[in-house]
């Protein structure tokens, strides 16, 4: 249950406001799905029934490659951000090792 003050609309209210964690759709929305399996591929959020990794390949081949791309990719050696092209699900997909996708 959210804290009163932290709830939508009118504060002093009293009735019970849920926050869903995961987010219902969020299994199903590539921008969401791309960064997540960049740092968690394996992870399988409750009530999925999946990993992040299949979740994603399933996104991909309905939404198509083209759907989501990295804006800037972090580049340790020159400490800062460079531009990157298009999303390539090939690689992304390649580099989940010991994932379902």
């Amino acid at each position: 249950e959210r804290d009163t003050a932290a709830r939508s609309g009118n504060p002093a209210r009293h009735d019970a406001q849920w926050l869903d964690v995961p987010h219902a759709a969020s299994a199903d929305r590539l921008f969401v799905l791309a960064p997540l399996a960049d740092i968690a591929p394996d992870l399988q959020p409750p009530g999925w029934g999946m990993t992040v990794a299949l979740a994603m390949t399933r996104a991909v081949e309905r939404e198509g490659a083209d759907a989501v791309r990295a804006v800037a990719d972090w580049v340790p050696a020159v400490s800062h951000w460079v531009d990157v092209g298009p999303l390539d699900v090939a690689t992304t997909l390649s580099g989940m090792q010991g994932t379902d996708a």
